[in-house]
């Protein structure tokens, strides 16, 4: 009797076990720091683009589980500012007595290589890849992916995606990813600087969509830069050239998978009266506003959601629908 109960048991156990879903391995991806406009040292933009695309496959990986850029970015300014002065062997532990974690990637440059290392509780690990000519960049992208695919123990199929090459050129890849991690100067707007990187490519395909789309990503924050007092003369002037572009850009992005759409959720959350007469009733409303964007026909999405205090008056008895909107 005691060993069939025995059998159970470890028969149970073992159940139990193969039943619990595999947990996503946790991990940051070290940022890779602005970019000055013209990125006159050897490594600079090479590292600004692979850790860009690296960090963007490994989100998409289904078994990692990447920290927030704004979270990674933080802790980063932190450790390394220099504010604080952590050797290379403590960044691990720095790091995960902070936010618990698996794993830290940095992409890193000397000048001659550029080098992917993996920081876990056991030590690092480095990969080093020469540095490319642009046209060289799916190798270089290839190399680093079996890297990290071997070290994050990723199935095939996975790993196969993570080193797939762009769909994209090199040289639009190149300008894409430099765009999004340009520094400038005061008195500029943020958006000069990727907007001026953006415009030669945008000259030689004017019809392509991802580089339409980033200059009309660029676009909507220049509209409000344009009103502080103290923009340049010459950041004015470029701005028109800016917006023609972005006449153009928008042309071959309408109709396309690049196009973003949105569904949005405004909902009655609570009513808190606030004064009644026998004309009016005074009611502060509460409501939810959710959006949700689909970029690339839902291959890619976001979400935000925000609250909405808002006071109407209207007649007695007149009730508010609990989806208010859609």
């Amino acid at each position: 009797m005691l060993s069939v109960v025995c059998f159970f048991l470890v028969l149970h156990s073992g159940l139990s076990t193969a039943a619990q879903p595999a947990v996503p391995l946790r991990i940051t991806v070290f940022p890779v720091g602005q970019v000055p406009f013209n990125y006159p040292k050897p490594g600079i933009k090479h590292q600004a683009i692979l850790g860009q695309v690296l960090r963007e496959r490994l989100t998409a990986q289904p078994d990692i589980r990447v920290l927030s850029e704004a979270w990674s970015d933080a802790l980063y300014a932190d450790l390394f500012s220099g504010r604080r002065d952590v050797p290379e062997e403590r960044v691990f532990a720095a790091y995960t007595a902070v936010v618990p974690l698996d794993a830290l990637v940095a992409v890193r440059h000397d000048g001659k290589a550029i080098s992917v290392l993996v920081f876990r509780s056991d030590g690092i690990r480095r990969h080093s890849i020469p540095i490319w000519e642009s046209a060289d960049f799916p190798e270089a992208l290839a190399s680093a992916a079996d890297f990290l695919g071997k070290e994050f123990t990723l199935a095939p199929s996975n790993a196969a995606a993570l080193r797939a090459a762009p769909t994209e050129t090199p040289e639009v890849v190149e300008g894409i990813y430099l765009s999004r991690c340009q520094s400038w100067s005061a008195g500029r707007p943020a958006q000069e600087g990727p907007l001026r990187v953006l415009q030669p490519l945008w000259k030689l395909y004017p019809t392509n969509a991802a580089v339409d789309v980033e200059i009309l990503k660029n676009l909507v924050g220049l509209h409000y830069s344009l009103a502080s007092p103290r923009l340049q003369d010459t950041s004015r002037r470029f701005a028109a050239a800016g917006f023609d572009m972005a006449e153009n850009a928008l042309r071959w992005v309408l109709g396309t998978p690049m196009e973003e759409s949105y569904d949005a959720d405004i909902r009655l959350l609570r009513a808190v009266p606030r004064q009644d007469s026998s004309l009016l009733s005074t009611t502060a409303y509460v409501y939810e506003v959710g959006t949700e964007a689909k970029i690339e026909q839902g291959r890619a999405t976001r979400e935000a959601k925000t609250e909405a205090y808002i006071v109407v008056s209207s007649p007695p008895g007149r009730r508010v629908p609990r989806l208010h909107a859609r």
